[in-house]
């Protein structure tokens, strides 16, 4: 919307977007295996998650990368695949040739964490 002056007003650059619960916002967390946060970045309510993800892990060093569903890309496993990055990521239920990931990593993620991306 542009006002009379020819402003622009809204939420342009607000990271506030509309979904199918209203007017939302996403936030989009990086943390360490201790749940520290590293980086963060906010999202309007209607974009997809892995929209903000390259600028999350440009320049990332980890060797694990644990993530939900939402994030299983092939891009992003390429792209983590050539950080040197293993990604612990469970393939979506739509997917053709479902990736592997490994279901239990054991000593690499807090029990309770881990038992909060098997039913994710």
């Amino acid at each position: 919307m542009i006002s009379l002056t020819g402003r622009k007003r809204g939420t342009l650059c607000q990271a506030i977007g509309r979904s199918r619960g209203g007017i939302t916002t996403k936030i989009l967390a990086l943390t360490d295996a201790l749940g520290n946060l590293i980086d963060f970045r906010l999202m309007p309510g209607q974009a997809h998650d892995l929209r903000a993800v390259p600028d999350l892990i440009d320049g990332l060093s980890a060797d694990h990368m644990l993530a939900d569903r939402a994030f299983d890309a092939d891009w992003l496993r390429a792209e983590l695949a050539k950080n040197g990055i293993t990604p612990v990521i469970p393939p979506k239920s739509n997917r053709r040739f479902p990736a592997t990931f490994d279901r239990n990593p054991r000593g690499l993620f807090p029990h309770k964490l881990l038992q909060a991306l098997r039913w994710s």
